[in-house]
Formats: structure tokens, sequence, C-alpha cells
């Protein structure tokens, strides 16, 4: 697990910008404000991930939505 720091905010659906490629969350659930996110890529190639709010711990599922 590393650090990703050009994580970019892309709109209000949740789209998130992570080296390239994009994200959104498979789920609703919004808590937190925390600007530091892990990238988490599931074992075995999956296009499924998951973004941890560091300071609620929130976790949140999210699937690559780009080409």
């Amino acid at each position: 697990m590393s650090r990703i720091n050009d994580m970019t905010l892309l709109n209000r659906d949740d789209l998130y910008l992570i080296e390239g490629h994009q994200y959104k969350y498979h789920t609703s659930e919004n808590k937190g404000h925390s600007h530091t996110y892990w990238f988490n890529p599931v074992p075995g190639g999956k296009r499924k991930a998951t973004l941890k709010l560091s300071r609620s711990q929130v976790m949140k599922k999210v699937e690559k939505i780009d080409a």
C-alpha cells in the first residue's frame, strides 16, 4: 500500500482521478473530510479498489470506470 499524492476530486458524483485513472465510489456513504487517501488494489487484477479516509477510517469501495 502506497500513498497517492495526486488524487483529484473530479466532481460531486464522487469521481476520483488516481494516477491517471478514473474511479467512482461503489457506495454513497460519505463521512469525514480528510484529504489523505490510500489506494489498495484488490488482488487478482480485479477492477475494484478501496479508498480509506485517514481521519474517519471510513472504507469506501470504488470501481475503475475509465477505458
